[in-house]
């Protein structure tokens, strides 16, 4: 069985090259653009509007009626 890498190991010190994985050391798998706060098509403003207010709806126990409408 492996032995896990201890937390302290530096990047030169990993076994195998990240980037042979499409690993960055600063973002691991996630993209370096940051993602959209906001879908830009105008089908789904339904939905963000709901989105928005989720948390509200939520607790007044409205989800259900908010998404029907």
């Amino acid at each position: 069985m492996a032995r896990p890498l201890p937390l302290s190991s530096s990047p030169s010190s990993l076994p195998l090259p990240l980037e042979d994985y499409d690993v960055d050391l600063e973002f691991g798998f996630l993209p370096h653009d940051p993602p959209l706060k906001r879908l830009p098509d105008p089908y789904y403003e339904p939905w963000e509007r709901l989105v928005d207010k989720l948390n509200h709806f939520i607790l007044a126990g409205r989800l259900r009626d908010a998404v029907l409408e």
